[in-house]
């Protein structure tokens, strides 16, 4: 009975937040989950330019992986989430595209190589972030067809790294996860290349609440600032 009677806790809300609009106002709670390289490395500035507008609006931002947040949009936990396309019954709205790369130790043999071939991946101690959580590193390997040895996991992105940092092995990861970190890490393009497409997944955009709304709106809008050239 727990998803029916959290979304029925959001279905309150949502009537509050629509008896705050009309009274002028915009109050209530909502509930994000997200990648940690989005949370991390965006969502800050973006909830500081939101909470500035709408003071009256708390924020939750849980840090995940793919099935949590997928489940969680199942249960009614969370609102809407900032991940990657899973087949879901919602909407999908497209926020910008992220390479995928790998994570060398800086001793690595192919360190200093312009890219890193994945069928090299079958000769290595592979370091498998947040292992049984449907990620793109799996799904890409898989697509791939690529033969690898997972020797560790862990599922912290960030002990990942220093496990590759203190050469234990490799891992690969999206290139936004490592832009505020810096390590004796080499961050190598793959060969052949992928990237991903990070977007909000959300169980329905028209139905949504009006603080939901006006928080992916800002999320558009200050993803769409950080990422144009200068």
């Amino acid at each position: 009975m727990l998803p029916y009677l959290r979304r029925l806790i959001r279905d309150e809300d949502a009537l509050l937040q629509y008896s705050a609009q009309i009274r002028g106002l915009t109050a209530g709670d909502i509930y994000i989950g997200s990648y940690f390289s989005v949370a991390a490395n965006w969502l800050p500035q973006i909830i500081q330019a939101f909470q500035q507008a709408y003071p009256a609006v708390h924020v939750h931002i849980e840090e995940c992986a793919n099935k949590v947040m997928y489940d969680g949009l199942e249960e009614g936990r969370f609102d809407c989430c900032i991940t990657t396309w899973r087949p879901f019954s919602g909407d999908w709205i497209p926020l910008c595209e992220d390479e995928m790369v790998m994570w060398l130790p800086e001793n690595h043999p192919l360190a200093r190589a312009e890219v890193y071939p994945l069928k090299q991946l079958c000769h290595e101690s592979f370091i498998e972030p947040l292992p049984q959580q449907d990620t793109d590193v799996v799904r890409i390997l898989k697509e791939e067809h690529i033969s690898y040895e997972t020797r560790y996991t862990a599922i912290d992105n960030y002990t990942t790294y220093r496990m590759v940092e203190a050469g234990l092995g490799v891992s690969m990861n999206n290139r936004l996860m490592t832009a505020q970190w810096q390590g004796r890490v080499a961050i190598l393009p793959m060969d052949p290349p992928h990237t991903i497409t990070i977007g909000i997944a959300i169980p329905s955009r028209d139905g949504a609440s009006p603080a939901v709304k006006k928080f992916i709106h800002y999320v558009q809008q200050g993803i769409s600032q950080i990422l144009a050239p200068r």
